[in-house]
């Protein structure tokens, strides 16, 4: 394949997604970028954002956090949603919880973008209007990281420090799923990290620490398939030709792709 690529040195990139202006939107530092086929096209300084992902109502949406005064402290840290529109103007939501540390943002159901709140331990739900909906999960220190949502409006999300899968359903009942046997807070030995629905109405999943790739299907039976060491598995997707694709951050460096015949 040929590969293209275009420098920009403004600060660590990461978060990527597909605009609703057919043009790529990512991080940048402390900015917002897009990136058109002829090469970058424009900048929004929103302050430290953590994620993005292009909503249901042609706006793209992202979490961010930030020190308001400057000073670096937890006291002083602010979380939030934040909305732009594809020439640049931005809305703020601030969340309730100043340790909200909001992660992982998606479209999902009821019109709604959902994220997690790593620090809080909640699933946040945002709809058009602005208005929040949060779902306390049933533990603290469980740390919600990646989410996903399935064809049945479900929203599924690692626990990176209980070593779980949870399970939110559209009338707002938790489910969590053990990946483990050592499930407590704090514990999270195995490091979840990506999610995605995918191939055979299963949830798959990344273990960081223990590079493996994991899917379990809709009642809780988990299959995994070990990659070489320090593979480092991070995000993962569904890809348009019904593979599971994922990126290995390890000392590897690598693109991956699973079929759901687990054959890597």
């Amino acid at each position: 394949p040929m590969v293209t690529e275009v420098r920009r040195t403004l600060g660590h990139i990461y978060g990527i997604s597909a605009g609703p202006d057919n043009v790529i939107w990512f991080i940048d530092g402390q900015s917002i970028e897009r990136l058109g086929l002829g090469g970058w096209l424009s900048a929004h300084h929103v302050g430290r954002a953590t994620a993005l992902a292009a909503g249901n109502d042609g706006n793209i949406w992202f979490t961010s956090e930030s020190y308001p005064n400057g000073v670096a402290t937890l006291a002083n840290l602010v979380g939030r949603v934040g909305r732009m529109t594809t020439d640049g103007r931005v809305t703020l939501y601030t969340l309730p919880d100043a340790d909200a540390l909001p992660f992982a943002i998606m479209a999902g159901p009821l019109q709604s973008m959902w994220f997690t709140e790593a620090g809080a331990d909640k699933i946040g739900r945002i709809d058009r209007a602005g208005r929040l909906t949060e779902y306390a999960l049933p533990h603290k220190g469980s740390h919600p990281q990646s989410i996903t949502v399935d064809d049945a409006g479900n929203v599924w999300f690692t626990e990176a420090f209980r070593n779980t899968i949870g399970r939110l359903s559209p009338n707002g009942k938790i489910s969590e799923f053990p990946i483990s046997r050592d499930a407590r807070p704090f514990r999270g030995d195995l490091l979840l990290s990506g999610i995605a629905y995918g191939t055979s109405g299963k949830i798959w999943f990344t273990e960081l620490a223990t590079d493996t790739i994991g899917s379990m299907d809709q009642n809780g039976v988990v299959h995994k398939d070990r990659l070489a060491p320090e593979s480092g598995p991070g995000a993962i997707v569904f890809g348009p030709d019904g593979n599971m694709w994922f990126v290995e951050g390890g000392a590897r460096r690598m693109i991956g792709r699973i079929t759901s015949r687990s054959e890597v």
